[in-house]
């Protein structure tokens, strides 16, 4: 058997694994051995033919590999994408809802002012008429929600 010949078989064994349904390490593993059967030809006008068929091989196998995981690219920044986007909905919600809290705290700071300051000025207006014993209660009532303000507000 020539040279040509082995060398010919050898090709055609490493080709008759080369399927439609090879994984991605399958195809790197086939270009690996398509790459090495290159460098082992010999030099010589008659085995060009067997290395173009080996050259355009891997070449086609490294495409099909890229662009595999291009796709998977493709796929995982459209996942991120949407888990961003996702995201970017929740942010959004929590500082609306934040801003209705802070809005919240503000009321109820004004409302408890509000109530405190009418309690007092009751109280003042009691304590004027002599009416100490009907003032006291008055203020603690006052203090009372100073105290439940100051509860919400660390809550």
């Amino acid at each position: 058997m020539s040279r040509l010949e082995e060398q010919h078989q050898v090709l055609q064994r490493i080709l008759a694994e080369v399927r439609q349904d090879l994984s991605d390490p399958a195809k790197l593993d086939l270009r690996r051995k398509l790459i090495d059967f290159m460098g082992n030809l010999p030099a010589g006008p008659e085995f060009t033919l067997l290395y173009d068929t080996a050259n355009e091989t891997a070449s086609d196998l490294g495409r099909q590999i890229t662009a595999a995981v291009i796709k998977r690219l493709g796929e995982r920044t459209a996942e991120l994408s949407y888990q961003v986007g996702i995201l970017q909905s929740v942010t959004k919600n929590a500082e609306a809802d934040a801003q209705a809290l802070s809005l919240k705290k503000i009321q109820l700071v004004a409302a408890a002012v509000k109530d405190t300051a009418d309690a007092i000025n009751n109280a003042r207006e009691l304590i004027g008429q002599n009416r100490v014993d009907e003032a006291g209660p008055l203020l603690q009532t006052a203090l009372d929600r100073m105290m439940r303000l100051a509860h919400e507000i660390t809550q």
